[in-house]
């Protein structure tokens, strides 16, 4: 059997068939993207960096290098990264390396421990007893162990996806409470289903404009390890001046619109005049005096038959004698 190509010499990597048929990312893709996918791990276990996809001479792997190591057209290869790619399967460098997330972890780790190994397996001589010095020996490498294990377990809570860590110092930066970061950058991990960076910042921008986040000196911004858990981020955040600014828009609207009334009633007045100066202008002061006469007795007629209205039968029978007196007919007989 051929060795690894790495100076470990191990021939064979750690595989998770559980894992593996149960990884949600995974589960959505196709066929064609999970043989890609496996045929990268090999790749990357035998890579100069175990774990990440580079050539022999170490520099980063190409569509066009990919496609010929695995056998493929690369129109297919650029396909089924973008699939993987869009399922979060692997992650990239800032310089846009693909690497195992789990492989480099588990690399790192190995090596961690490996160098404290060997930095307990020999202590300097003293003189004890045979058992003491054994407990001793055991004690040094077990902390140096825990030290390793911790070291990287703080590695894969802070995230080794570099651009990850990029996009989460970038929205802690924008956040006002900066509280329990540790807390809030395990919710950053977790929230596999925030959306980009900038509509994240884009809510943040929004939200920090409401009166709930402006008043009290911020007393009342939610911690930013419960946004995250939230999904705050969907939160509908209100134009902060857009009633009063509707208001006073409808306001102006109806003012303009009685503006409007106003206007045609007064141009409709002053046409009116104008008929009635033109059509007095043809008449003579024998039919104007007559005129004025018949809007006198229009007006009494008027004023009699509202008073008629009301129903008192005593101002009712002075009512009917005046208006048999502007009509010339006889007046009632009092009862």
């Amino acid at each position: 059997m051929k060795l690894s190509t790495r100076t470990d010499g191990r021939p064979s990597m750690q595989f998770y068939p559980h894992d593996w048929r149960t990884d949600d990312g995974l589960r959505l893709c196709s066929l064609k993207a999970k043989g890609l996918w496996i045929d990268l791990l090999c790749i990357m276990f035998d890579s100069p960096r175990r774990g990440y996809l580079l050539k022999p001479n170490g520099k980063q792997m190409m569509p066009p290098e990919i496609a010929r190591a695995v056998g493929a057209e690369e129109q297919a290869v650029v396909q089924g990264l973008a699939e993987l790619g869009e399922q979060e399967v692997y992650s990239r460098l800032e310089d846009g390396t693909i690497y195992c997330r789990r492989m480099a972890r588990a690399t790192s780790l190995s090596e961690k421990r490996a160098a404290a190994g060997r930095q307990g397996g020999r202590p300097k001589q003293k003189k004890s007893k045979p058992k003491a010095r054994r407990r001793k020996q055991n004690e040094s490498k077990q902390k140096q162990t825990a030290e390793v294990e911790v070291e990287v377990e703080e590695e894969v809570q802070q995230g080794t996806d570099s651009t990850a860590l990029t996009d989460f110092e970038s929205f802690w930066k924008t956040y006002p409470k900066k509280v329990g970061k540790k807390a809030a950058r395990k919710a950053w991990d977790k929230a596999t289903d925030r959306p980009d960076l900038a509509d994240i910042l884009t809510a943040l921008d929004k939200q920090k404009q409401t009166p709930d986040w402006s008043k009290d000196n911020g007393q009342f911004i939610p911690h930013p390890t419960t946004w995250l858990n939230q999904g705050r981020w969907a939160d509908e955040v209100p134009d902060p001046g857009g009633r009063e600014a509707r208001r006073e828009s409808a306001r102006k609207q109806q003012a303009a619109e009685q503006n409007a009334k106003l206007a045609a009633t007064q141009a409709e007045m002053r046409a009116a005049k104008a008929a009635v100066a033109e059509a007095l202008d043809g008449l003579n002061d024998h039919e104007l005096a007559e005129l004025k006469a018949r809007a006198v007795a229009s007006a009494e007629n008027e004023f009699i038959r509202r008073e008629y209205a009301k129903g008192d039968p005593r101002v009712n029978r002075v009512l009917r004698r005046a208006m048999a007196k502007l009509a010339g007919e006889p007046a009632e007989r009092s009862e």
